[in-house]
C-alpha cells in the first residue's frame, strides 16, 4: 500500500494537466499512486495522458461527462494510499507537499483526520497573487470555521478510512468540497500545517451567466450544508451565510440596472439577518451597491456618530 493516493479529475485540460501531473512525479517523497480521471474529454487530454508510463500512474476514461464530484468519488474508490490527497489538473504541488504531509503524519503516528497546508495564489505564468495562510480561530466551532475558510482540496490530505464513511456529494455543482469537510470536521480532527505547499492557478472567469453557473448553484450549496442535521452550526452563523449569498445577488442585479430584483433580494437577506453589530459592515455595503444606497449609507452613518 502506498502512503498516498492523488486523485486528479479533468476535463478538456490539455493546455495544464501536465503540468499537475509532472508536479507529482517531481516530489522529493515516492510513496504514492497518483489515479488520473478523465470526464470524458473532448480534446487531447485522454491522449496525452497516455504518454506516461511510470507504473505508479493509473488512468480511469469515463464514458460520458460525470462531473468533478463523481470523477473524485470513481478516484476513491480505486485508491490504494493510507491517506487520499486531491489535485485539480490546473493546479500543481510544490516539490516538497508530499514530504511535508509524510512527516507530520509520522510524528502525530498516521492519524485519522483530514491534514491540510497552506496554498499559494498564482496566475497562469506562475506569478504569486497571495498566500491563503489558514489560521484556525478558537471564537468559532471547528465546523463554523471550516465553512467560513474555503480549504483547497488540493492542500488535503484525507485518512482512507473517513472516505470509506463520506464522499463527494455529486448533487452539488459547487461548494461540494466544503460540503465534505465540514462533514469530516463534525465527527474527525482538522489538522494544520503551516506550510505553503501547493499553487492554485487563478483563471479570470469566462462564464457568460454568473447568475445561473455560480450564484444560484452556491445559495443551493448553502442551503443543502446549514440545513444538513449532522452539521451543527449556530443559528446567527446559518442566517449570515445566507445574508452574505443574498448580498451577491444584490451586487448582481444591481450591476445589471435591475433596481426591483435588487432591493427584492436585499430585503430577503434583511429578513434572514436583521442589523447588527455582527453584520454592520457588510449591511452598509450591501446599502452602498442599492438604487439610491449612497444617500442611504450615509443617513444611517450620521444617526450612529
Amino acid at each position: 500500500m502506498a502512503l498516498f493516493s492523488i486523485v486528479i479529475p479533468t476535463y478538456n485540460r490539455v493546455a495544464f494537466i501536465k503540468q499537475a501531473i509532472d508536479s507529482v512525479l517531481t516530489q522529493t517523497f515516492e510513496d504514492w499512486q497518483l489515479i488520473v480521471v478523465d470526464d470524458a474529454s473532448t480534446d487531447r487530454t485522454i491522449d496525452l495522458l497516455h504518454t506516461y508510463t511510470d507504473p505508479r500512474i493509473q488512468i480511469i476514461s469515463n464514458p460520458q461527462n460525470l462531473e468533478r464530484s463523481a470523477s473524485r468519488n470513481k478516484g476513491i474508490e480505486v485508491a490504494k494510499g493510507e491517506y487520499i490527497c486531491f489535485l485539480d489538473s490546473d493546479d500543481y504541488y510544490f516539490p516538497q507537499h508530499l514530504k511535508i504531509l509524510h512527516d507530520q503524519i509520522k510524528l502525530l503516528n498516521h492519524p485519522v483526520a483530514l491534514i491540510h497546508t497552506d496554498v499559494s495564489v498564482r496566475d497562469v505564468h506562475g506569478h504569486e497573487l497571495r498566500e491563503i495562510n489558514y489560521t484556525y480561530s478558537s471564537i468559532r466551532s471547528k465546523t463554523e470555521w471550516v465553512l467560513s475558510n474555503h480549504i483547497q482540496p488540493n492542500c488535503v490530505t484525507i485518512h482512507h478510512r473517513i472516505l470509506k464513511e463520506l464522499r463527494f456529494d455529486t448533487a452539488l455543482s459547487v461548494n461540494e468540497d466544503v460540503y465534505l469537510f465540514a462533514q469530516i470536521a463534525a465527527i474527525f480532527p482538522i489538522l494544520h500545517i503551516s506550510e505553503t505547499t501547493v499553487a492554485w492557478v487563478s483563471h479570470l472567469s469566462n462564464t457568460t451567466n454568473l447568475l445561473r453557473d455560480y450564484i444560484t448553484p452556491q445559495l443551493q450549496a448553502t442551503k443543502k450544508i446549514v440545513g444538513d442535521s449532522s452539521i451543527v452550526v449556530s443559528r446567527s452563523f446559518k442566517k449570515n451565510k445566507y445574508f452574505e449569498l443574498y448580498s451577491q445577488l444584490v451586487y448582481f442585479h444591481a450591476s445589471n440596472k435591475k433596481s426591483i430584483l435588487s432591493w427584492k433580494y436585499f430585503m430577503k437577506g434583511v429578513l434572514i439577518a436583521p442589523f447588527n453589530k455582527g453584520n454592520q459592515t457588510n449591511l452598509l455595503n450591501v446599502i452602498y451597491h442599492l438604487p439610491g444606497g449612497k444617500w442611504i449609507k450615509k443617513a444611517m452613518q450620521l444617526f450612529n456618530r
